[in-house]
């Protein structure tokens, strides 16, 4: 089994690493704007019961937190599958783009932001 030096010193591919990257970005975005509202409105409703549901503790977390959740068991999934076929170069693209996405989502909103008034 190798170790996790062997990981962070086998080669980087570039190419690997940014389509997992962008993949995660719009999977992230498309959780966030469009399947967990539909989901809530799907299974809630529009109406005073649906608004009361969605204000509850839990479901605020799951609004927020799933996708990153989510995200992250995908790319566990990527890092043990390649580390047992011994293809380390591919781990190390998924275990970057999980740090990145652990630095990154807590400034989801600002970065959002920051795309809607650059292409305004």
């Amino acid at each position: 089994m190798p170790t996790i030096k062997q990981i962070l010193t086998s080669k980087t591919l570039y190419l690997h690493f940014s389509l997992r990257l962008i993949f995660s970005i719009f999977l992230c975005g498309l959780l966030l704007v469009f399947l967990i509202p539909l989901f809530y409105f799907l299974m809630f409703g529009s109406g005073e019961a649906g608004f009361k549901i969605s204000q509850k503790p839990i479901s605020v977390f799951v609004e927020n937190w799933f996708p990153l959740f989510f995200l992250l068991s995908i790319l566990t999934i990527g890092l043990v599958k390649n580390i047992r076929q011994n293809q380390l170069s591919k781990a190390k693209s998924y275990l970057m783009v999980a740090f990145a996405l652990l630095i990154l989502y807590p400034f989801r909103i600002n970065l959002a932001d920051l795309f809607i008034n650059i292409f305004q």
